[in-house]
């Protein structure tokens, strides 16, 4: 199963987006991050902040797409995945 992962700009980013993918790829080996593409099983758009100013309506997750612009999102994130990746 495939996760595309966007990142913005990060003109303005306040929170460490490679971590928190590191982290999730850590969690969730069955996973294969890519990040090129427009349409992946799952993506996740990784804005710096709240602006949220990246281009994303064209970007689309199969199973799942979330957008996320803190840290505190990433929860979400995390638990929709868990929901779709093991899921019995």
């Amino acid at each position: 199963m495939t996760l595309l992962v966007k990142y913005c700009g990060g003109c303005n980013v306040f929170y460490d987006r490679p971590r928190l993918v590191a982290e999730v790829a850590a969690r969730f080996p069955e996973l294969d991050i890519v990040y090129s593409g427009d349409s992946a099983d799952l993506a996740a758009i990784l804005c710096g902040c709240p602006s949220a100013c990246l281009p994303h309506l064209h970007i689309t997750g199969r199973l799942g797409k979330w957008v996320l612009t803190g840290p505190a999102e990433a929860e979400a994130l995390v638990a929709g995945l868990e929901n779709i990746l093991h899921s019995a």
